[in-house]
């Protein structure tokens, strides 16, 4: 959200958009580009605000009430220019939040009726029907953050426990269309760059891959690593149900 351009609402349509899903923010950014701080939390109602010189390893958390306290913002220049920046106030909140909450309650039965008949929920209900939803792949949450500053990543860390299914939670991956079930069998994860090498995550189901191996059609394994905290290790024969990385020069 630090970015020159960045705008919540637009990523947020335009993943409805292209995901064809039913997206739901959980959050919406206090201030934009350099003025971005934190965010306001929509299911606990408070605003969390992390402090610029610890680089995201430290933030504050209040009631959203006291952003629109005059007094209180007047002690806070940082958040006043955010405030400003972003365009937020008391009603824009409380559209938003309202929104949220309707769309919420629109994908859960169990929450529907209660919704309709003007009950309030607990932030406990509001979770577990998230929950339910991003399971039953009917909704699809969103936050706001940072990776540059680390802003949002204690927020987002919390949201992938709370709504994203555990591995009991869901069936187990079925392979399709093995041509020859004796071959190396694996699950591609994500890809990414470093430095000049094509990064591939994978996770090794049957059998071991040997360095020349072939994987994803054409293309050759060229190193194998498994992956630490702080950097790799490379090994010629990634044991199964391990997750190893595969490295290749791009």
């Amino acid at each position: 959200m630090d970015r020159i351009g960045a705008d919540f609402d637009h990523s947020v349509n335009t993943m409805r958009q292209r995901l064809s899903g039913h997206v739901v923010p959980l959050q919406f950014p206090i201030g934009k580009e350099d003025n971005f701080i934190g965010c306001i939390d929509f299911i606990e109602e408070k605003a969390i605000i992390w402090l610029e010189e610890t680089l995201g390893a430290k933030f504050e958390t209040f009631d959203v009430a006291k952003l629109w306290d005059a007094a209180f913002v007047a002690t806070r220049p940082d958040i006043a220019a955010a405030l400003k920046a972003s365009a937020i106030d008391e009603k824009f909140y409380k559209e938003h939040r309202e929104k949220v909450i309707e769309y919420i309650a629109e994908h859960d039965d169990t929450l529907l009726e209660k919704f309709v008949g003007g009950q309030s929920f607990t932030v406990a209900e509001l979770r577990a029907s998230i929950r339910r939803s991003t399971i039953a792949l009917k909704l699809i949450p969103v936050v706001a953050g940072s990776a540059f500053k680390n802003k949002g990543i204690q927020p987002m860390l919390d949201a992938v426990v709370d709504y994203l299914p555990s591995p009991i939670d869901v069936p187990p991956w079925k392979a399709r269309q093995l041509m020859v079930m004796s071959r190396f069998c694996a699950v591609l994860l994500t890809i990414s760059h470093s430095q000049r090498l094509l990064l591939n995550y994978v996770r090794s189901l049957r059998r071991a891959a040997h360095i020349r191996a072939c994987l994803f059609g054409r293309a050759r394994i060229g190193q194998l690593c498994f992956q630490f905290d702080e950097g790799h290790a490379r090994t010629r024969w990634p044991l199964a149900a391990h997750a190893c990385q595969q490295a290749r020069r791009n």
